[in-house]
């Protein structure tokens, strides 16, 4: 007669390893997963403080960007709350205040009848140029020429007629 070997069966502990390595590996994709949603979500979506520039989205309606507010063509900053008095440009539930210097260009654009700036160079053909940016609400500051006033914080942007 003969006697099969009898094979052993599985080993407990090594099906218990297993599963804790795979749980732990799922931990982790999941963790870092969560990590990169949460960065791409930080840097695509503007919030107070945060420079944009604006271009023309989908049938040329107004969409904004986020930017690094250095950048050349970062040309508004985002208010916090809802838009104060002031001539603020909005875009979905966020309010752009123009954040230029003395000196700057901008050349009017528009979107779907939504009026906006972006910076230009200088020398080209219909820019306005800054005259000036002073911490005040006063449209009177700017010697009867276009203004860009802002209640809160309180800010004129002056341009060239």
């Amino acid at each position: 007669m003969r006697v099969d070997p009898v094979t052993p069966g599985p080993d407990p502990l090594r099906r218990r390893k297993v599963a804790t390595v795979l749980v732990i590996a799922s931990v982790v994709v999941l963790v870092l997963g969560a990590g990169v949603v949460f960065v791409l979500g930080r840097t695509s979506n503007p919030a107070a403080g945060d420079c944009v520039v604006t271009s023309g989205g989908p049938s040329n309606a107004m969409a904004v960007r986020k930017i690094d507010c250095g950048a050349p063509e970062a040309t508004y900053r985002v208010s916090s709350g809802p838009c104060p008095e002031g001539d603020h440009l909005t875009a979905g539930d966020l309010c752009l205040a123009l954040d230029v210097a003395p000196g700057d260009c901008l050349k009017p654009v528009e979107y779907q009848g939504v009026s906006a700036f972006h910076r230009w160079p200088c020398d080209q053909a219909d820019v306005r140029r800054v005259t000036r940016v002073a911490d005040t609400a006063d449209r009177g500051g700017c010697d009867g020429g276009p203004a860009h006033v802002y209640a809160t914080p309180p800010r004129t942007v002056c341009l060239d007629r």
